[in-house]
Parts: C-alpha cells; structure tokens; sequence
C-alpha cells in the first residue's frame, strides 16, 4: 500500500519533507507507526529480519551514493589521479549534489552529504520502543487525510495514497503553568 508521508513542524508552515512510502497494510496506529519506522530504519541500517535483528551485509548505500565506472564523473576521477574507491567509483564523500538535491536540502535548512559516520548498528526494538514512548509524551501527532488519532490501538483505516502527516511538536522553554 502506498501512502503520502509529509513531516511537518508546529513552529512553521514549512514541510520538513514529503515522500511517497510503500509499507504493509495496518489495522491500528500503532502498526502504521511501526511500518513508516521500520521502512526510515531499513533506509538507514538495513533490513530487520522477523526478530527483530539488522542484517548488516544488506546495509543500503548512502544518500548521494557512488557513482560508477562508466557513468559521467568515474573517468573524470581517474584522469585527476585516482580519486576513485577499488571498485573504480567516486567515493560518496567525494560526489556532489545536483541542483535538485540542493534544493530539497535547502527546503529543510539543512544541506547534509549524505554520509553517516556512525557505524553502530541499529537496535531495531529500542528504536520501536522509543518511537512510541514519544508518541505517548506527546512530542508528535499523526494526522491521517486531516484527522488526527491520538491512540496507538485505535483503528485506522487508510486508502491508497492516504496523507499521512506527522507533526513534531515544540517544546517551548519557560514555566509550564
């Protein structure tokens, strides 16, 4: 099933980004928060295996990744001098960003390269733990097609290309009464 993911702040009328997202049919919030997760996890740590475990050799190449022999960019790299990695393509610290991808950073206010210097691997059950102990503090809601759902086990019912929105909620400082 494919879905509308648009994240959102409360302190701005900005998105923070909006991606079309194939996850599993689900019956309550709770399994659409964990489908929308384990899809964001996979895309920074791998494939989760059905205990919950991250299979480290099908770790997915980063943001901005490598380009490849015989594509533009590798024979350049060569003739400077061997910029290039054993498989004969640029490094991906070593690519760069085409207009679009700068753009799409800018919207976010944040140019990032696309690399992660955290080689730790991902504790797929911390990851679901803390995901629904935020929503229960109250630090983001979810809006499916504008109406918001407030409990993990309430049902939801979502269509094709339903708009999935999350809103991160600000914490502003001072006194809270």
């Amino acid at each position: 099933m494919k879905i509308q993911v648009v994240r959102k702040k409360a302190s701005s009328l900005r998105e923070l980004g909006h991606e079309e997202m194939e996850i599993t049919p689900v019956a309550t919030l709770g399994e659409l928060l964990a489908a929308v997760a384990r899809v964001e996890f996979e895309k920074q740590h791998g494939k989760v295996d059905t205990q919950g475990e991250t299979a480290h050799d099908e770790r997915p190449a980063a943001q901005g990744a490598a380009v490849s022999d015989g594509k533009p960019g590798a024979k350049e790299g060569a003739a400077r001098g061997g910029n290039l990695d054993a498989q004969g393509a640029i490094p991906s610290r070593m690519a760069y960003a085409g207009e679009e991808e700068l753009k799409a950073e800018g919207r976010l206010g944040k140019v990032q390269f696309g690399e992660s210097y955290d080689d730790r691997p991902g504790d797929w059950e911390k990851a679901l733990g803390t995901l629904f102990q935020d929503f229960e503090d109250g630090l983001y809601r979810v809006y499916i097609d504008g109406e918001e759902y407030t409990e993990l086990s309430g049902s939801v019912s979502l269509e094709e290309n339903a708009q999935v929105v999350f809103l991160r909620l600000v914490m502003l400082s001072g006194r809270l009464w």
